[in-house]
């Protein structure tokens, strides 16, 4: 005899996996779509306006697409701990995208560095750093502004908006089975 309590529909781990891989390239790519385009059109420049609140609610939105997506598979449910799987695979892949992306677009368009460059100095100007503070944070903000280094930090701050986004979500999507049923 069955014990029909226990029964769970199956969560394959490689269901995650393509779901997340399938929905962090779709996001990755909008978002860079939508960030060239803004760009393009002078209304994002790098100050951490415009593209930010865009890039936030194309993750959201990536994560509840997903989510639906593979609630398809499992007859309708799923468990904080998919959600949250799901939404670090999206991070994974959308960064790696990402950070390509910003790479190639670096390589094709060299005056972006010194745009944001202009705007690092225009910033410390407006702070009255003067002399050797002035010097030492220049040194420092140019330390942190190789491609590399831009390169990690996208990637990592992708990762970390997925799960703080996927955790959200989490509480709001879970469907879990009826243990009576």
């Amino acid at each position: 005899m069955k014990d029909y309590q226990n029964i769970q529909p199956e969560r394959p781990t490689h269901l995650r996996l393509k779901t997340g891989l399938r929905f962090g390239v779709v996001t990755s790519m909008l978002s860079s779509l939508i960030g060239i385009a803004l760009y393009s059109m002078g209304l994002m420049d790098f100050s951490g306006s415009g593209g930010g609140w865009t890039s936030l609610l194309l993750f959201g939105l990536g994560i509840y697409l997903a989510s639906e997506h593979f609630k398809k598979f499992t007859n309708g449910f799923m468990r904080q701990s998919d959600v949250v799987v799901i939404s670090l695979w999206i991070g994974f892949f959308s960064g790696i995208l990402s950070v390509i992306v910003l790479l190639i677009q670096l390589k094709l368009d060299p005056s972006i560095m010194e745009k944001m460059y202009a705007l690092m100095e225009m910033q410390f100007e407006k702070q009255d750093l003067e002399g050797e503070q002035y010097d030492k944070a220049m040194e420092l903000a140019t330390m942190f502004m190789s491609p590399g280094f831009l390169s990690l930090m996208g990637f990592i701050s992708s990762m970390f908006i997925a799960l703080i986004e996927g955790f959200i979500l989490s509480f709001i999507l879970q469907k879990e089975q009826d243990p009576f049923a």
